[in-house]
């Protein structure tokens, strides 16, 4: 979506469930997290154009997260379910 005139300027197929977005300025990439058990990594091509990079397996039900462009690294918070234990994980990003 265009911030400025709320226009959709593309549409991709991402995993369920996202609850956070966060926009890499250095490699031009946004990093999704979702819920569905994944980030989705999408590559910004030009201002209007993206398309989808990869999926990293994180846990189902981990959809909260942060990103530290000085670190390289995306931070998401994995629930307590089942016999997994309730953790933050670390990704670090090329």
């Amino acid at each position: 979506m265009n911030t400025d005139s709320g226009t959709v300027v593309t549409t991709l197929l991402i995993s369920g469930d996202v609850d956070e977005i966060f926009y890499d300025e250095e490699r031009h990439r946004l990093y999704a997290i979702c819920s569905a058990g994944s980030i989705d990594i999408i590559d910004q091509i030009d201002k209007d154009d993206y398309k989808m990079n990869e999926k990293v397996v994180t846990a189902p039900g981990a959809r909260t997260g942060f990103f530290v462009p000085e670190l390289s690294s995306l931070f998401v918070a994995v629930p307590r379910r089942g016999s997994q234990g309730a953790e933050v994980r670390r990704f670090t990003v090329n």
